[in-house]
C-alpha cells in the first residue's frame, strides 16, 4: 500500500488574550529563488519562488495569503476580474493584475508596484498585504530572504493547520489538523497536539484498510466499489480566555450518504486547562436542571417552525451527559450534539445556545473571568 501524506501549515489564527501576556514574535520568511517559506522555524514547500523586480519584491500570492493566516477557501483568483483575493481577519483584500490600487474592504490604498503574472502565478508586493495584516517587513540581505515578523503576546494562543492528503483508487484523504502553540502549559500543547495527529494518521490507516477490504469484497460479490472517503477539518472559537476547538471528522465508506463527526476541545488558555461543562459551573449547582429545559424549549421551537426534527419518546431527548459537548462562543454557551444523538440525518448535528446571562448565577467567577 503506497500512503501519500503531505504537511502544510496554511495559516494561522491569533487569539486575542492579553491579560498577563508576555511578548514573543511570530515569524515568516521567504527566501528569495527557492520554493520554500518558513513559518516559525518549520519549513513549507512552494510550487513558485519569491523574487526581486524593479527594486521590489515579489511574494506568491497564494502562500503569502497562507502564511498570514488566510485558509485554503480564502485565497483564490477571479479569472473574470483578474483580481487575487485574500480575506484575513473577517477583511477581504483584493489586488488587480496591472493596477496599482490594492482594495481593503472596498477601500482604495494606493501601491507604487502592481501584482504581476508570471508562468501562469499571480505575485503580490509582500509589505503592503503583509503590513496590512500587523507585520512588519524587512528584507535580510544575510539570507537573501523577506521576513515578515509580528509581536503576539505568548498568552495568546495561535492555531495553526498541519494538511495530511492522499487519493488512490481505494480512497480520498484530505484531513486539516489544528497545531496549537502560544500557551504557557507546553505539556498540555504537546499532548494536544500528539492526540491530534497521532489520531488522523489513525484514522487513515484503519480507513485505508477498510477500503482495500470493501473493494475486494465487491468484486468477489460481483458489485461496483465506490471510493471511500475521509475528511478532518476545524474551527477554532475563541472568546476571551478560552480557545474551543470544534473538530470535524466527515466520511464515506458505501450506502446512501456519508457521515459527520465532531469532537470539541475546550481550552482555558490563561490557566493551561481543558474545560468540561461540569468545570464551569459552582460546586452544587444542578446545572443540567438550568440546561434541560431550555433545549427543550429550542426543540419544541424549531419543530414548530420546521428547522429541525428531532426523535420521539425514548430515542428523543432527556437530558444533556456528564460529559455533554459544547463550545463558548460570544455571549452564548452552545450545547452540542452529534448525529443520530437525538435527532435524524436530516437534522444534522443539533445546537443549541444558552445565553451566558441566564448561566452568570451559577458559573465560578474564574471562568465568568474568562467568558466576559
Amino acid at each position: 500500500m503506497k500512503k501519500v501524506i503531505s504537511g502544510v501549515i496554511t495559516g494561522c489564527l491569533v487569539l486575542g488574550l492579553t491579560t498577563g501576556a508576555w511578548a514573543a514574535t511570530n515569524n515568516i520568511n521567504f527566501p528569495l529563488d527557492t520554493y520554500k517559506y518558513i513559518v516559525n522555524g518549520q519549513e513549507r514547500a512552494m510550487d513558485s519562488a519569491a523574487f526581486i523586480e524593479d527594486g521590489r519584491t515579489y511574494v506568491p500570492f497564494r502562500y503569502l495569503g497562507y502564511s498570514l493566516g488566510a485558509g485554503e477557501e480564502d485565497v483564490y483568483f477571479d479569472q473574470e476580474r483578474n483580481v487575487a483575493v485574500i480575506k484575513l481577519n473577517g477583511r477581504t483584500i483584493e489586488a488587480t493584475l496591472g493596477s496599482p490600487v490594492l482594495k481593503v474592504d472596498g477601500e482604495d490604498v494606493q501601491m507604487d508596484v502592481a501584482p504581476l503574472l508570471r508562468q501562469g502565478r499571480v505575485y503580490l508586493p509582500a509589505r503592503y498585504i503583509a503590513e496590512g495584516a500587523g507585520y512588519d517587513v524587512t528584507f535580510d540581505v544575510v539570507t537573501n530572504s523577506v521576513l515578515l515578523s509580528q509581536e503576539v503576546a505568548q498568552d495568546q494562543a495561535i492555531v495553526y493547520t498541519k494538511e495530511i492528503k492522499q487519493e488512490n483508487d481505494t480512497l480520498i484523504v484530505n484531513m486539516k489538523i489544528p497545531v496549537i502553540n502560544g500557551l504557557r502549559n507546553t505539556e498540555l500543547q504537546e499532548t494536544l497536539n500528539q492526540q491530534f495527529l497521532s489520531q488522523a494518521l489513525e484514522a487513515q490507516e484503519n480507513y485505508q484498510r477498510r477500503a482495500q477490504e470493501d473493494k475486494l469484497t465487491a468484486a468477489a460479490e460481483g458489485y461496483p466499489f465506490r471510493t471511500h472517503s475521509l475528511y478532518k477539518s476545524y474551527e477554532a472559537i475563541t472568546t476571551k480566555g478560552v480557545l474551543s476547538l470544534v473538530l470535524l471528522t466527515s466520511d464515506f465508506t458505501g450506502g446512501a450518504h456519508g457521515s459527520n463527526f465532531r469532537e470539541i476541545i475546550n481550552i482555558d488558555v490563561q490557566n493551561g486547562r481543558l474545560l468540561t461543562l461540569s468545570d464551569l459551573f459552582k460546586d452544587n449547582v444542578d446545572y443540567k436542571q438550568i440546561i434541560n429545559p431550555e433545549i427543550t424549549k429550542q426543540i419544541i421551537s424549531k419543530e414548530e417552525n420546521e428547522e429541525q426534527f428531532f426523535f420521539k419518546g425514548e430515542e428523543g431527548f432527556k437530558t444533556i451527559a456528564d460529559n455533554q459537548s459544547f463550545y463558548i462562543k460570544g455571549d452564548n454557551l452552545v450545547i452540542c450534539f452529534n448525529q443520530y444523538d437525538i435527532a435524524p440525518y436530516v437534522s444534522g448535528m443539533p445546537e443549541f445556545p444558552i445565553p451566558i446571562s441566564l448561566l452568570k448565577p451559577y458559573l465560578k467567577e474564574d471562568i465568568l473571568s474568562l467568558v466576559q
